[in-house]
């Protein structure tokens, strides 16, 4: 006859045949508790063969095979189980002292007489290797709830010291800028020690968001204006569909009129001026000669000319004035604007209550009034973005460069090549002054100083973002294929706190957006 690979001997007629090799046995207990009263979980494991003596043949037959026709090593696991469990609850230590090297030696070692015994008295010998495997579900809990609780005090004393030592560190900086007020807070930065800095501007920007009331977010797609208001929980962007009258939108820009809060929308016909309040009395502002499939890419409002200026990729620079709507006040080409530039009018801002300045390709424009002035920032690339900084405009281009230009001069103050080409570019409130945020086709976002060497970034799984804005409490960039909004922390970096799906609410994709 031949035995199955799991039998130990199997019976035809008055014939028994017996196997001569052994066969592995599992015996598993899993209802033990120790002495100090923990669940215990025990797997043991032997080798096993019937006795080559006839009395031991005859022994397994009459206690093992009087009802079945074959045994298997399930069977003999069964018949020795109860000797293991007599011999497993008789030890009394605690679980700890159990679960150690020794304790298992000892511990296997008893149940190897026991399980030896129980078969000696069934005809089986009990053979090596033997496995031990014991567990204790309760204390390993109990070890990992005490390491969890050791892992947090250790954490929070941690925190406890970085806090303790930012505290310390924005009392230097403090003095320091005390001593100094005529120095800017990146020169009072670079007096820093080196490893000290980071964590010294994580802690101005993050006392600066706690102080700072979270503005509203808003982005515009097709028809839509999207608004995300960030001191809500959970996050939840609205879509509102402004009036179409001026086509698709383009740009959305903050604007101050008169103390009141307002949007100005560029669109495809022309600007939109919106109340945030109530987003769909809004007031167009049409060009009706444009025939163009582009949009108005920024619109200002200088206040005291009472007027309202937006640029446009073929228009140019278009003015109307605030109580005349339906009409421009003027168009002026860009060959107008400059002669000698090359390239559409672009990133239009306002300097004060009655001056601009926009940019076409490199050269900067300069707007006061009906006085112009073209100022070339000494790179060849164009200008991504103007960012003013107190009394001074930096010119972000999109080879990396900044130039630094008084607008009272129009003279260029400095140029710094930071490498790399920029995508995208913004700034991050600081203090009185700004960061640079620059996006660039093949890395994070880079924040950089524009009077100190210190680089911190903002980390996504995108690469070349294509629009970036900050307020002082949070970063928000578009990603490249304009269907999602990422936010970070301003002053953290590390990862993004929302990945906003936009187009599944919009179904267009985002154009821009815009702190307000």
């Amino acid at each position: 006859m031949v035995l199955r690979p799991n039998e130990f001997a199997v019976r035809d007629g008055d014939r028994i045949d017996f196997r001569p090799d052994p066969l592995r046995v599992r015996i598993e207990l899993n209802d033990l508790v120790s002495a100090d009263r923990h669940d215990l979980r025990c797997v043991f494991e032997f080798s096993s063969r019937v006795g080559d003596h006839p009395a031991d043949r005859k022994l397994f037959v009459e206690l093992m095979m009087s009802e079945r026709p074959a045994v298997t090593r399930e069977d003999v696991a069964f018949h020795l189980r109860p000797a293991l469990e007599n011999s497993a609850s008789s030890v009394s230590q605690p679980a700890v002292t159990l679960l150690a090297d020794a304790g298992k030696a000892t511990f296997q070692e008893t149940l190897r007489k026991a399980v030896d015994a129980a078969a000696f008295n069934s005809g089986l010998i009990i053979l090596p290797p033997f496995a031990l495997e014991l567990t204790s579900p309760t204390l390993l809990r109990l070890q990992r709830e005490s390491a969890q609780r050791s892992r947090t005090e250790q954490q929070a004393a941690g925190r406890l010291d970085h806090l303790r030592h930012a505290a310390e560190l924005l009392k230097q900086f403090d003095s320091i800028r005390a001593a100094a007020p005529s120095i800017s807070a990146g020169q009072v930065l670079e007096r820093i020690a080196p490893a000290d800095r980071g964590p010294l501007l994580d802690a101005i920007l993050a006392s600066n968001a706690d102080r700072t009331t979270d503005q509203t977010l808003y982005a515009v797609a097709g028809a839509h204006l999207v608004k995300i208001d960030l001191g809500s929980e959970p996050i939840g962007p609205v879509a509102i569909e402004l009036p179409t009258v001026l086509g698709p939108l383009r740009s959305v820009q903050p604007a101050d009129f008169d103390g009141n809060r307002r949007l100005l929308i560029g669109a495809r016909g022309g600007v939109l001026l919106v109340d945030p309040i109530d987003p769909r009395a809004a007031v167009a502002y049409a060009e009706p000669e444009l025939n163009s499939s582009l949009g108005f890419n920024r619109a200002i409002y200088l206040a005291e000319l009472k007027a309202i200026l937006a640029t446009h990729g073929e228009a140019g620079l278009v003015r109307w004035d605030h109580g005349n709507p339906s009409c421009p006040q003027s168009r002026i080409r860009a060959l107008e604007l400059a002669p000698q530039a090359n390239g559409p009018v672009r990133n239009i801002q306002a300097l004060d209550r009655r001056a601009a300045v926009c940019c076409i390709g490199n050269n900067l424009i300069f707007l006061d009034g009906n006085d112009r002035g073209v100022s070339s920032t000494g790179s060849n690339a164009p200008i991504a973005s103007i960012v003013p900084d107190g009394g001074r405009l930096l010119a972000i281009h999109e080879d990396g460069s900044v130039a630094t230009v008084n607008p009272e001069t129009r003279k260029i103050v400095r140029i710094v090549s930071h490498g790399g080409e920029v995508c995208a570019a913004g700034s991050l409130p600081w203090l009185e002054g700004v960061r640079l945020l620059l996006a660039s086709p093949a890395g994070p976002v880079d924040c950089i100083g524009p009077d100190d060497s210190l680089v911190t970034r903002f980390n996504s799984v995108y690469r070349g973002l294509r629009d970036i804005t900050a307020s002082a409490s949070h970063v928000a960039a578009v990603s490249p294929d304009r269907t999602r909004l990422i936010l970070w922390n301003s002053w953290d970096g590390r990862a993004p706190i929302h990945d906003l799906h936009l187009i599944s609410l919009t179904r267009h994709r985002i154009a821009d957006i815009a702190f307000a």
